[in-house]
């Protein structure tokens, strides 16, 4: 870094004596660039860049820097105009299409004003690169993260068609048969959501089992859910979250015990888990363990006073304490 810092010490002082010193400019913006401390300041000296003949660099070249740097300030509308730009001049720049598909690929998530503009961009690259399958899965993730932002591109229905239609059976896939899943439940479609589910575990067990069993377990299919939700909580994914889907499961094959026990992992885990505590008091209650349910409910009433549950955990109590409803 010290011949670096050096060579940036140079530029400076050129600067200081002559202001339009185009590879000067240039050369900074590289630098604060790859320091990654100060982008605008890099994206200052590209501007200062001239555009016309008095240039002897060629302007594509920073334009494409444009592109980079504009996306990691979080100005998506201004690299796509770049890119635009770029575009526009056609068969004169053949590494552009390249280079402006990823930086695409990678930023053109962001945000939902990235993501509209990503997928009209490739819907064009793919116009004229029909035979690139990982710029269909780029458009595709895209139009997932639409549908998170609340824009309806496109419906369910047709996403998932597209998304059997490009799947390679790989990690990408398997992503995207994920998000297949996650769009069915949020239309609370459980059936098709654990078949979309299915296909990204059939890929990577480890990373999709959780996602898979919760679904199996809305559904009722609580002896296939639970070998795949144990061997998240005990594995792949050691957290609250997965040892209540695991209580869930547990429930639904009879095994208190084990419930019990699975609920008492997931608050030692998360103390604040709000349902966790309701419902461990449901169970106690259930399985005519009262001292144990009043315990475990007063304890969630302290916590959660104003929660959904509260009223009717409320309601349990007062019968416990009046079980002949005298009030005396």
């Amino acid at each position: 870094m010290g011949d670096e810092d050096a060579a940036r010490a140079s530029y400076e002082r050129a600067l200081a004596f002559d202001p339009n010193l185009d590879e000067a400019h240039f050369a900074l913006a590289l630098w604060h660039r790859k320091r990654g401390t100060e982008l605008k300041l890099a994206l200052e000296h590209l501007d200062r860049v001239r555009r016309g003949p008095g240039s002897r660099l060629q302007m594509s070249i920073v334009q494409g820097w444009r592109v980079e740097l504009l996306f990691r300030t979080g100005d998506a509308e201004g690299a796509f105009n770049e890119i635009d730009r770029l575009l526009a001049e056609g068969d004169r720049l053949p590494w552009a299409s390249g280079w402006c598909a990823q930086q695409v690929a990678r930023f053109g998530r962001g945000s939902v004003v990235a993501a509209r503009r990503a997928v009209r961009f490739w819907e064009g690259y793919l116009r004229q690169h029909a035979d690139d399958p990982a710029a269909e899965l780029q458009r595709l993730f895209c139009l997932y993260r639409l549908h998170r932002g609340g824009v309806a591109e496109t419906d369910w229905k047709s996403f998932k068609d597209a998304v059997e239609r490009a799947d390679q059976r790989d990690a990408e896939s398997a992503l995207l048969w994920d998000r297949v899943g996650h769009w069915a439940q949020d239309d609370k479609r459980w059936p098709e959501a654990a078949g979309a589910y299915r296909k990204a575990f059939d890929v990577d067990p480890d990373l999709y089992g959780y996602c898979l069993g919760t679904a199996l377990t809305r559904l009722g299919h609580y002896e296939e859910s639970l070998p795949m939700l144990l061997a998240q909580a005990e594995t792949h994914q050691p957290d609250a979250l997965s040892w209540f889907q695991v209580a869930i499961a547990r429930e639904g094959v009879g095994d208190t015990a084990g419930c019990i026990a699975a609920y008492a992992r997931a608050l030692e885990l998360d103390p604040e888990y709000d349902l966790a505590w309701f419902n461990l008091g449901g169970i106690h209650f259930n399985a005519g363990d009262i001292p144990a349910a009043r315990a475990t409910w007063t304890e969630a009433l302290r916590r959660f006073p104003e929660h959904p549950r509260a009223a009717e955990a409320r309601e349990i109590l007062s019968r416990l304490h009046d079980p002949d409803g005298s009030g005396g």
